[in-house]
């Protein structure tokens, strides 16, 4: 998810005994959260070490100034055609420039799509708080293990975090915060993220942009993920803290490539262990979409379509499920 959320929050009432995070902390680190959010998520899940592994035993090497990025052309059988982009949410300042296949889908673009519409998301600020919140007389240390509380106490000090200060936070929420932040340190940013250019050209062009989907629904999707798969985010949110700068390296090297098999494997790599939350995060999601997408596609206009990289890769992408219903779909 993009970087979408007004720093303005309701205060929250702390645990009993809890020191609250300060308010702009908190707004700061909810933001960062969001912009990570269902790019890192898979990686919070379980595919963040598989990431490291990606990296030493051969992750997609990109030479001098390649830059593919990840693109595919749709075309139906009436000749309409649109483009699919895949999007990562944080990157560095040395990524901001876009690949010539997707600077030319967006600049002939007469409407684009994008997972939510960024302008109108502010609102949904106390939305998040609301759903991501444990209620007062039943922190954290309540509802997780005694293990990954005692994970929480030793990693947390490192980021300047008491541990009463989560307290109030549900697994999942505090787990992107995590990755989030982790991410931000790295020099990954959501102002740096790819779906912000072609947001902005297509505001300042006049063109046509569309939602796919809600803020509420996002909030929701991550709040209704299985209560063990939260807390195994959380666990490999936090073994993963030192490690942002290398996961987010192996993905932003991918996706330079247009390496759809490697970024296949950082996204979805240690995800069998959670098939509900892949369905959640990732193929329940991907199915509600492509009706859309059939639509822009029957309108004739030219469209491109951007959504995060990892709903254009493996057996239930985006592109799969277009493909398997006929459409001629091709990376450029």
């Amino acid at each position: 998810m993009p970087s979408r959320f007004a720093p303005t929050l309701r205060p929250v009432p702390p645990a009993p005994g809890a020191r609250p995070l300060p308010r702009a902390r908190l707004a700061a680190r909810v933001r960062v959260a969001l912009a990570a959010a269902l790019t890192l998520a898979g990686a919070a899940a379980g595919a963040g070490r598989a990431a490291g592994a990606g990296v030493a035993g051969g992750a997609p090497s990109v030479r001098g100034d390649s830059l593919r990025g990840v693109v595919y052309r749709v075309r139906d059988a009436r000749g309409h055609t649109l483009h699919l982009i895949g999007s990562v949410h944080l990157l560095d300042s040395a990524s901001v420039r876009l690949p010539v296949a997707l600077d030319a889908a967006v600049a002939a673009a007469r409407v684009v799509a994008f997972e939510l519409h960024l302008d109108s998301a502010a609102a949904q600020t106390p939305a998040l708080l609301g759903r991501g919140l444990l209620p007062a007389d039943r922190p954290l240390a309540r509802v997780v293990a005694p293990a990954t509380d005692s994970l929480l106490r030793a990693v947390l000090p490192g980021l300047g975090v008491a541990t009463a200060q989560v307290q109030r936070l549900k697994p999942w929420l505090l787990s992107l915060q995590l990755a989030g932040v982790a991410m931000q340190r790295a020099g990954f940013r959501p102002e740096y993220g790819l779906d912000r250019q072609p947001w902005a050209r297509a505001r300042a062009a006049g063109v046509r942009v569309v939602a796919l989907e809600t803020a509420a629904e996002q909030i929701a999707v991550l709040d209704g993920l299985p209560a063990d798969d939260q807390e195994a985010m959380l666990r490999n949110a936090l073994g993963d803290v030192g490690r942002a700068e290398v996961v987010a390296g192996a993905l932003r090297r991918a996706w330079r490539a247009g390496d759809v098999r490697a970024l296949d494997s950082l996204a979805f790599s240690r995800m069998a262990a959670y098939p509900r939350t892949r369905a959640a995060l990732f193929d329940d999601r991907n199915a509600r979409w492509v009706p859309q997408v059939e639509r822009l596609l029957a309108d004739g206009a030219p469209a491109a379509v951007v959504v995060g990289a990892g709903h254009l890769v493996g057996p239930r992408s985006v592109v799969a499920l277009l493909r398997d219903r006929g459409y001629d779909v091709e990376q450029q």
